[in-house]
């Protein structure tokens, strides 16, 4: 059997200008997320998250505060074990314009 380790960032993503948090929801999926992804090889955490940020928002101005904490857990497969680490990080930014990735159907501001 196969095994994988994979590890992800995500943004806890706060607008300080209107006071609240960007969720969003992947295309074919019912769930709403903050944005996340995979962390690419030799990529810091912080180039990470400015990356996929970008990538799945278009938001470009960004202040990383602070780790929050992290998840990790394993997906169990016939042919694979897929171990996954998400590190996650409180983000402020005050840009209101979002224009979303192929990867995402609509967003939500939220206040948490």
């Amino acid at each position: 059997m196969k095994e994988v380790y994979e590890e992800s960032i995500g943004a806890f993503l706060y607008n300080g200008r209107i006071k609240k948090f960007l969720l969003l929801k992947r295309i074919n999926d019912p769930f709403w997320e903050f944005p996340k992804g995979h962390i690419e090889e030799n990529e810091t955490h912080e180039s990470a998250i400015k990356r996929e940020i970008k990538e799945e928002t278009s938001i470009r101005e960004i202040q990383i505060l602070n780790k929050i904490g992290e998840i990790s857990f394993i997906i169990n497969k016939p042919d694979i074990n897929k171990k996954r680490i998400i590190y996650y990080y409180l983000v402020k930014t005050n840009e209101e314009n979002i224009t979303l990735s192929h990867e995402h159907s609509d967003y939500n501001l939220v206040r948490l």
